[in-house]
């Protein structure tokens, strides 16, 4: 598979890593890495330049084009092409065991009406992916869902339902009784947050990091400081 590494300035062996799956799956990542949260972006003049809000400044960061046959990640072998969830899933596994070691939308009162239909004919894209993971909150994996509020495929309102319905034994107190505080930016208001942890962006649509870079790096360095769920600490100066 076909990726790019940014390591963090001052790279340590404790440093985090994020890996970037572009969407679909099948767009290529360096989508986001030019126009959302890479260290570069691309000029009219098809120049580079640095992105003061790149999510390298945060952490270590792998951008990958999957699944194969997605971007530069090609194959001449049919057999490499992956039909199912389990397959890509699978590859990209096998990938990162190696790297440690070395749609038109144009009348929406009918389309969307065809998302069922759609969903009970195409099971594989439809699968339900939250079903795994209770299993990693009872074993004290942290979690952090955002959306931008003027998403509409995968809209903040959708999100905010299956993290709430996920079952497990935080649900009710851990979570449900938690607070929604202002997540605030440099003294401004920039989002909506359910401590422990739901995000809803202020002025943003599906692509968060392009849209409020700013809001965006702050929300990653202070998820991986484990500050974003404090109240006390949701202003993080640059």
């Amino acid at each position: 598979m076909f990726y790019f590494f940014f390591e963090l300035l001052g790279n340590k062996s404790s440093d985090p890593v994020v890996i970037w799956l572009t969407g679909g799956p099948g767009c290529s990542s360096p989508l986001a890495l030019f126009h959302e949260n890479g260290p570069f972006h691309i000029e009219n003049n098809l120049s580079l330049s640095w992105n003061d809000y790149g999510w390298d400044t945060a952490s270590n960061i792998i951008f990958v084009d999957q699944l194969t046959g997605t971007g530069f990640s090609y194959t001449t072998d049919p057999s490499d092409i992956r039909n199912d969830e389990n397959g890509v899933s699978n590859d990209l596994y096998d990938f990162l065991q190696g790297f440690a070691i070395g749609n038109g939308l144009t009348q929406p009162d009918i389309q969307f009406k065809a998302y069922t239909d759609f969903a009970l004919e195409n099971k594989d894209w439809m699968r339900n992916s939250a079903l795994g993971i209770p299993a990693l909150l009872e074993d004290g994996i942290r979690l952090l869902t955002y959306a931008g509020e003027e998403d509409l495929i995968c809209n903040w309102l959708g999100n905010s339902r299956w993290v709430n319905a996920l079952a497990w034994s935080g649900k009710k107190k851990a979570f449900g009784e938690a607070p929604t505080v202002p997540f605030v930016v440099e003294g401004k208001k920039a989002g909506q947050l359910k401590l422990l942890s739901f995000l809803k962006v202020h002025n943003a649509g599906h692509f968060v990091p392009m849209d409020q870079p700013k809001a965006a790096l702050t929300m990653l360095k202070s998820w991986l400081q484990g500050k974003l769920s404090l109240p006390g600490n949701l202003r993080l100066l640059f």
